[in-house]
Order: C-alpha cells, then sequence, then structure tokens
C-alpha cells in the first residue's frame, strides 16, 4: 500500500480560520526594541510621541484593510460615526488586545464631534517604564493606529492620548488612558446626510 504524503501549501489554507496570537515575550522584547529605537533618535518628549503616533498611524492602516479582507461575508463599509467607532471598539481593539475595548464615551452635546475610549488594562505600558514626565509611555503608539484605521476608512479625525485619573470611594486614584478623537466638521456633515 502506498500512502502518498500530501504538502500542504500556506496558500492553500483558510485565511480567517488560523489562531494570530504569538507569545508574550516575544511581543515584549520587539516591542521594546521598537521604542527603544524610536527614543533614540529624538531630542523631546513631543518628537517621541509624534513618531510612536506616526508608526501606529501605519499599522492601523493595515489592520483596517486586513480587517474588511478576512470579513468571511462581502466587506461592509461603515459610513456612519458611531458605527466605525463600534468597529474600533469591537473589532479592531479585540484583534490587537485580545478583547473589546473597556469603555467608549461621547462627549457633551455642546461638543458633538468630541469621543474618547477608556482604557485601563494598558497592554503596551505594561513591560515599559515612562520615559518622560507625562507618564503616557507608549499610548501614542495606540492613538496612532486608531488614526490610521480611521483615516482608511474616510473618517477624518485627530486622536490624542491623555491620562485620566478619578478618585475612587476607596480614595485611591484609579489612572485610565483616555484616546480622544476629534472628528473633522465635514464628518459630521455626511454623518447627518446619511
Amino acid at each position: 500500500m502506498d500512502l502518498k504524503q500530501t504538502k500542504h501549501n500556506i496558500v492553500d489554507r483558510p485565511f480567517s480560520k488560523e489562531s494570530h496570537q504569538i507569545n508574550l515575550s516575544t511581543f515584549t522584547f520587539l516591542f521594546s526594541q521598537f521604542v527603544q529605537y524610536s527614543h533614540e533618535r529624538v531630542d523631546n518628549p513631543e518628537a517621541f510621541a509624534e513618531r510612536l503616533s506616526r508608526s501606529g498611524q501605519a499599522i492601523g492602516v493595515r489592520l483596517y484593510e486586513y480587517t474588511c479582507f478576512r470579513a468571511e461575508k462581502t466587506p461592509k463599509r461603515e459610513c456612519k460615526v458611531q458605527d466605525i467607532l463600534l468597529f474600533i471598539k469591537k473589532e479592531i481593539w479585540k484583534m490587537i488586545f485580545g478583547r473589546p475595548a473597556e469603555g467608549l464615551v461621547k462627549l457633551p452635546d455642546d461638543q458633538p464631534q468630541h469621543y474618547y475610549f477608556l482604557e485601563a488594562n494598558q497592554f503596551e505600558n505594561q513591560f515599559t517604564t515612562a520615559l518622560y514626565a507625562n507618564g503616557l509611555k507608549c499610548a501614542p503608539f495606540v492613538s496612532g493606529i486608531i488614526k490610521g484605521v480611521l483615516d482608511s476608512a474616510n473618517f477624518p479625525a485627530v486622536v490624542m492620548a491623555a491620562t485620566i485619573t478619578h478618585n475612587d470611594q476607596d480614595s485611591s486614584m484609579d489612572k485610565k488612558v483616555g484616546y480622544f478623537i476629534k472628528f473633522d466638521p465635514s464628518v459630521l456633515q455626511r454623518d447627518e446626510k446619511i
């Protein structure tokens, strides 16, 4: 009996059925090397944050394209602000961090184009030290990813990261990172027409 072994080509495997997780120590090493490389090539905190944000933006564009390409049905293009923010909260965040974002908040009605994501457990900050006094560490990298996704989906916006401190009932300080999103006015005008 001749048993013929068939070789499976990587191209023949289903695209969306594989696990896309990497080892935590591998990610930690690569990300810390990236942060050190970026930090060595700048002179001040603003330039460091800008460099991280630009790198994250390039990744965000590719993440959006990859997520749309990976969709099992025909890809759906988000047209409303609320839909793209929920897409980021559920799909993109889950792809990056393995879980949906903790919170999505719309600021009061006097600032209709302002939203922000809240995140307490910052994965990218877990293994890095605060390089500058602002304590944001690598949060601009994630804000760049958000901006890249929004730009790729044709929702121009300014995205910034900021530390938010809450006092809880136990009088301990609870620090979270907020990713503030200010959409371009043209996005809101388009959103009202739809």
